[in-house]
């Protein structure tokens, strides 16, 4: 008669059968630990890009970099009451700030008030856009925007264009653009910039526009800690940058103002913070 209390014993074939099962998790394990860093480090950019296509005439159309002025000694570091961390390493500086997760997905070009720079070179034609319902400063996003633009430090001189501002008017009678520059609510920053990821935390450059997280926006981020002003300038300098082909950069050496195209974001790699295109005079550097 059977003993009733001994273990069956596992036959080979079932044997073999968990051991490949076993072996198939460490790989998937393996994997999963290789690659999702990249993606957090390299998917979105705290500036997120593809690769850009060029023609003669306009600027590059298609760039999701399927991804960032003041010298040190005159940036305060005052930290946030409460930073929050976000996807990606992001800090916010002004974590306090309320900024609504969706607008209502619509976005509206919008005047821009000032006159285009008087500078030669390609012509850029650009709009700046806003999604409804986002209760942001918009007139403190166009002006912002079209000072980064035509800054002496910015694109134009760098890349030897001349931005030429479309009115909300000439779109409407069809008027072409190459360059689109849209604040979109956390929601529709994923939605624009697909599919390159952007955890609803960051921004980036996908089929001709510049598209700026309004998170980042009104919040900022630790790396311009007290400086929210020139992180949005640096937001739209390291956006456009993107549509001329810029991919990302690295900091030069410890101390040295950081590149626009550097992932400012989401660190510094020990360089100060830099919001231009144009290298600041060795006097402001040499300050920091």
């Amino acid at each position: 008669m059977p003993d009733a209390r001994r273990t069956p014993r596992t036959s080979p074939v079932v044997r073999r059968r968990q051991v490949a099962a076993g072996l198939l998790a460490l790989v998937v394990l393996a994997v999963l630990i290789n690659v999702v860093p990249d993606l957090v480090r390299g998917g979105a950019d705290g500036d997120a890009a593809s690769a850009p296509t060029t023609t003669s005439t306009k600027a590059p159309a298609d760039a999701a970099t399927p991804v960032a002025e003041p010298s040190s000694s005159s940036m305060s570091r005052t930290p946030s009451a409460s930073p929050t961390e976000g996807a990606g390493g992001v800090v916010s500086d002004r974590a306090g700030v309320r900024v609504p997760q969706s607008g209502n997905g619509t976005v509206r070009p919008l005047d821009v008030p000032g006159k285009d720079s008087r500078r030669q070179g390609r012509t850029v034609r650009y709009t700046v856009e806003t999604e409804g319902r986002l209760k942001v400063d918009t007139a403190t996003f166009v002006r912002v925007v079209r000072e980064a633009l035509i800054d002496r430090r910015g694109w134009e001189p760098v890349e030897d264009v001349h931005f030429v501002h479309v009115t909300p008017r000439e779109r409407e009678r069809g008027a072409d653009v190459d360059l689109r520059i849209t604040l979109a609510s956390p929601t529709l920053t994923d939605r624009l910039c697909f599919p390159a990821d952007t955890f609803g935390e960051v921004s980036c450059f996908h089929q001709g526009r510049a598209v700026i997280n309004a998170k980042r926006w009104q919040q900022g981020v630790s790396t311009y800690s007290g400086r929210l002003a020139a992180y949005r300038v640096y937001l739209i300098n390291h956006e456009v940058g993107h549509s001329f082909g810029h991919g990302h950069a690295s900091c030069a050496g410890i101390g040295r103002a950081a590149p626009v195209m550097l992932q400012q974001t989401l660190r510094l790699e020990r360089c100060t913070p830099w919001p231009y295109p144009a290298r600041p005079s060795p006097d402001v550097e040499n300050a920091g």
